[in-house]
């Protein structure tokens, strides 16, 4: 019987285990559903959730800014325009060219990693590496976006 407990207990921690890393991963939707009073918002990657961008917010706990219709994407720094702030450190951005891997690009990690993604660069396909305040490391695809319509889905995971 006291094996059988084990057994039970033994079931539960793997299963909490796999959970645990089925959150490290997800995809996130950008749409104009998403916005408060400004076509942008902040992305929590450790949680997969959205902030709307609000008049009151004073102090923000997340790592990305995205503005599909501009388009932009940035690392969150310390402090930024209309007053918010950051609580962390900067987060900073790597491109993924075709043929890196994401294990090589982490080693390179503060050398070659910037604030944010380069416009023209940003489309359908597109994947980068971002390193949070955090000192986590996540993948992200852009798995379709459009400018028009101010949409953008990402595929992200942590690495």
């Amino acid at each position: 019987m006291k094996a059988l407990k084990y057994i039970n207990l033994l079931i539960i921690v793997i299963t909490f285990s796999a959970y645990s890393q089925v959150s490290d991963k997800g995809i996130i939707t950008i749409d104009t559903s998403s916005y408060g009073s400004y076509p942008a918002v902040f992305v929590d990657l450790s949680s997969g959730s959205l902030l709307k961008l609000d008049a009151n917010l004073k102090e923000i706990d997340a790592d990305l800014w995205i503005e599909p219709n501009d388009p932009e994407i940035n690392g969150l720094e310390e402090s930024f325009d209309g007053g918010i702030t950051h609580s962390g450190e900067n987060v900073l951005l790597r491109i993924l060219e075709k043929g890196e891997h994401e294990a090589d690009i982490k080693k390179m990690f503060p050398n070659t990693f910037v604030d944010s993604v380069d416009r023209g660069k940003i489309k359908t396909g597109l994947q980068f590496i971002v390193h949070t305040s955090e000192n986590l490391f996540y993948v992200i695809k852009i798995s379709s976006f459009s400018k028009e319509d101010e949409e953008m889905t990402l595929e992200y995971q942590k690495i």
